[in-house]
């Protein structure tokens, strides 16, 4: 592909904020009875186009980031995945090395990450890699801490110190992000936010939840059993209106601290999991599953090649088209159910999507 050009003068800080399963505005008034509009409203009042038709691609985390990052659907790629044994090295390396990242550094930008226990979205490669402590856990660690004898002999201090880790994190990515505009060079920095995806930790106010069960980062498969519902409607909202707020915040220190204007892309890589069965695309509720947020903040307000039906694939496409030079055609929309169980088994489920 041709090199990347800023079509302006001194080039923006670029944030790319990723809200793990926040569902879209009218997914949360109808399935979660919060009117999230006030949320949507700050969101504009401060620039920013919100796409209120947006769907992802996929419907798991590593899927829905890698396949944005590239800007390309993962059948591209499915080949060289279903070939390799060990095929997350696959999605690590095309991460790592994404179509964004690479376009941008000769430019001049700095990476920067945030520590992320989903270990292949673990960026330690950036030019600037912010971790909270040393005792923060990756995914698959708290997983074997909960199998061990030790957290049975330490019930409530090993739950209570991974739930409080969790929160921590939480806040600690906002906190940083209201710092990146002090760094003088132009810098890209990908914040994936394991929220408002379970555990619940916030209550709406952000005060701390202790969940009454082990700390696990699984979703649809521990919540979509009736009996358990709504607990998860009621975890979910309450979390969801702490981390809006949170949001609103640092967008307006980001936005105050920089000299330049920025860009930012503000989306979720899937959405909520209330009616989620992670096997079963029967038991699922697509609607839900694949309705994202997905809002845009351009420097110079310029939204004529947004439309409120764009899918996450595009994302990058529209803002390297229209700032740094790139000329290449927005993707057709498609979104894939896979089962967890087998990740790369996509079936099409756009004709399913009813809103």
């Amino acid at each position: 592909k041709p090199a990347l050009a800023f079509k302006g003068d001194a080039l923006p800080d670029i944030y790319w904020i990723v809200l793990d399963a926040h569902a879209r505005d009218d997914i949360l008034a109808e399935y979660y009875n919060i009117p999230n509009s006030p949320f949507v409203e700050g969101l504009k009042d401060r620039g920013f186009y919100v796409a209120q038709k947006s769907h992802s691609n996929y419907m798991w985390t590593y899927l829905s980031i890698t396949s944005t990052l590239n800007s390309l659907y993962l059948e591209d790629i499915k080949e060289a995945m279903v070939n390799n044994p060990q095929f997350w090295k696959v999605i690590d390396q095309v991460t790592e090395n994404s179509v964004l990242f690479e376009g941008l550094r000769p430019l001049g930008y700095k990476i920067a990450s945030f520590y992320d226990p989903y270990q292949m979205l673990d960026l330690q490669s950036s030019d600037y890699y912010f971790k909270q402590n040393a005792l923060s856990l990756s995914e698959f660690q708290n997983i074997l801490l909960n199998k061990t004898p030790l957290i049975a002999l330490l019930e409530n201090f090993s739950m209570g110190f991974q739930f409080e880790q969790h929160r921590e994190s939480i806040q600690y990515i906002f906190n940083t992000l209201d710092q990146i505009p002090e760094n003088p060079e132009p810098t890209l920095t990908l914040a994936h936010v394991i929220s408002p995806h379970p555990p619940f930790v916030f209550d709406s106010q952000g005060n701390p939840v202790q969940p009454n069960e082990y700390f696990s980062f699984r979703d649809g498969d521990k919540y979509y059993e009736p009996q358990d519902r709504a607990e998860y409607i009621k975890g979910y909202a309450g979390q969801t209106q702490y981390l809006d707020q949170l949001v609103l915040d640092t967008i307006d220190t980001i936005l105050q601290k920089s000299s330049t204007p920025p860009i930012i892309l503000l989306t979720s890589d899937h959405g909520p999991a209330s009616h989620l069965d992670p096997n079963y695309l029967a038991n699922t509720d697509v609607d839900e599953r694949f309705s994202v947020l997905n809002a845009f903040y351009f420097p110079d307000q310029d939204y004529a090649n947004l439309t409120p039906d764009i899918s996450l694939v595009n994302d990058w496409r529209v803002i390297l088209n229209q700032y740094f030079g790139r000329d290449e055609a927005l993707l057709p929309m498609h979104s894939y159910y896979s089962p967890f169980n087998d990740l790369l088994d996509f079936t099409e489920v756009t004709n399913q999507l009813a809103k």
